[in-house]
């Protein structure tokens, strides 16, 4: 049987909106009608079933009333015909469907096929989710939860037709009793809300099928959601001339690390030395130098204790990564607001340097914030449920309130800058660990100021768009090193067993 599905994904995202306001369109320009969709859609999820469900002789379908039912039908007729054993439930009588659904269940019907009365996932060994789609908001009703409830009970393997239910495929929001997925076949075009946040667990392995307009739809339909690919960010790797040499690497100054909290301005330095900024200066409290040389020798730190020391260093560097370890006392203040002042500097703003930009009002361009989801709460005034129901808008809020360049780190990491935004391909659960998030400040601010020039060496000069790709590249790596880092095990993986990875990929 042909394969019509892959996982090589495409790097745009869509709204639900985007998709079901232009396939139709772009298949009439094509000379194909939406039936003929329907039958590619059910024809790409039984290639997958196929392929990877041989074990699978009994098959439950689940189908709603929309076209997303009638792509279930189209699967169910598939299976009789391939001789598999095959039991559909609909949460609708057949007297409720239309169209193109209505269609496809006679089809069903004219091969042999009918509907159960009872919902039974005793016998079957696979289960295909058709009930909603990526129409869905909301909450699920009270009839679809009970069903889903039983879904993740069975321990059965579940293949979602273009989005699990309960899943919101523009926001990503998740309705309680949401169908967890194995597998989901997304159609057309990627629906930005599979590819973030929780809404990766309820994804499982994510695969792609065009049905033939893919290609059209995604010329014909802009939009600003990216999802780059592993060669399309690499492709904006630095590499080093001959005659380089250290000053031409950039200078970063990192600060923070509070009174016995070292530790992390250790990392995010470390980070950025092995990410090839030539030169790392630390600026920290002056009880932590000692233990912030040790074993890397090649950063320079300093005992900050007043505002005038810490403004030599600053004028002397490239960029700015504040926060790893600053804490909220009097001196991280001093700190942070020394660095207010130099409005001209590129920085990296990370962990408590972010709750200390709450309680001060400044724009940040040619900034970067990195806040995980409950900062990002903080900086919006919100929970951190609000955040993770819709974190396109979220970071997107938060880009604009600072004029900054916004990492919402978190499964599928979020770049924003001026409303386009990049969902990071990158990343593992072994990244749930102490430091990942000051090593990746430490990855951004070396990657950004080896991108800076200088003209008449003393001015500056940084475009947003080079602040943007470095920082899409960052995350990257961050994640990539992650995955080569947890080969000996997902639990247990600290965040410094990523420096030789990240070396590598910086290349």
């Amino acid at each position: 049987m042909a394969v019509l599905y892959t996982t090589n994904l495409p790097q745009i995202a869509y709204s639900a909106q985007q998709v079901q306001s232009n396939e139709s369109i772009i298949a009439k320009r094509m000379g194909i009608d939406m039936y003929q969709l329907m039958q590619l859609a059910g024809q790409s999820v039984f290639s997958l079933i196929w392929d990877r469900y041989s074990f699978a002789n009994n098959i439950l379908v689940l189908t709603g009333k929309g076209n997303n039912g009638g792509d279930g039908y189209v699967v169910a007729k598939l299976a009789i015909e391939n001789d598999l054993s095959v039991k559909v439930f609909s949460i609708c009588d057949s007297n409720e469907l239309k169209g193109d659904s209505l269609k496809a269940y006679k089809g069903f019907i004219n091969v042999g096929g009918k509907l159960e009365e009872k919902l039974d996932l005793s016998s079957c060994d696979l289960i295909i989710d058709a009930l909603l789609g990526i129409g869905f908001s909301g909450e699920l009703s009270d009839v679809i939860k009970n069903i889903s409830q039983q879904v993740n009970q069975a321990g059965k393997p579940v293949i979602s037709i273009d989005m699990p239910s309960g899943v919101d495929a523009t926001t990503g929001a998740i309705s309680k009793d949401a169908i967890y997925a194995d597998n989901t076949v997304s159609f057309i075009g990627l629906k930005q809300g599979s590819l973030t946040g929780k809404a990766k667990d309820y994804v499982g392995e994510l695969y792609f099928a065009g049905l033939g307009i893919d290609t059209v739809f995604a010329k014909a339909v802009p939009s600003i959601i990216n999802h780059l690919s592993e060669g399309a960010i690499l492709n904006n790797k630095i590499t080093r001339k001959k005659s380089t040499y250290k000053n031409q690497q950039g200078h970063v100054l990192l600060i923070g690390g509070d009174r016995g909290m070292a530790g992390a301005i250790r990392l995010a330095g470390e980070a950025c030395l092995r990410s090839g900024a030539g030169l790392v200066s630390i600026a920290t409290h002056i009880d932590n130098v000692i233990s912030i040389l040790q074993g890397c020798y090649e950063l320079m730190v300093h005992g900050v204790q007043d505002e005038i020391h810490l403004n030599s260093l600053i004028e002397k560097a490239t960029v700015i990564v504040i926060g790893p370890g600053m804490g909220q006392s009097h001196w991280s203040n001093m700190l942070f607001k020394a660095i207010s002042r130099y409005q001209d500097k590129i920085k990296i703003i990370d962990a408590d340097a972010l709750n200390l930009l709450v309680k001060s009002n400044i724009q940040l361009p040619n900034c970067v914030l990195t806040p995980h989801s409950g900062e990002a709460a903080r900086l919006l005034q919100c929970t951190n449920y609000e955040i993770e129901s819709n974190r396109f808008e979220s970071v997107n809020k938060i880009a604009k309130k600072y004029s900054a360049t916004v990492v919402l780190k978190g499964p599928g990491t979020l770049v924003c800058q001026d409303e386009i935004i990049n969902i990071n391909r990158s990343g593992t659960p072994s990244m749930a660990s102490a430091g990942m998030g000051d090593v990746l400040s430490g990855i951004i601010g070396a990657l950004i100021a080896q991108k800076v020039k200088k003209r008449n060496f003393e001015k500056l000069v940084m475009d947003k768009q080079t602040i943007f790709d470095m920082t899409c590249l960052s995350v990257f790596i961050h994640g990539k090193a992650a995955q080569y880092a947890e080969k000996d095990g997902v639990n247990g993986l600290l965040a410094s067993d990523l420096f030789p990875y990240i070396r590598h990929l910086v290349g």
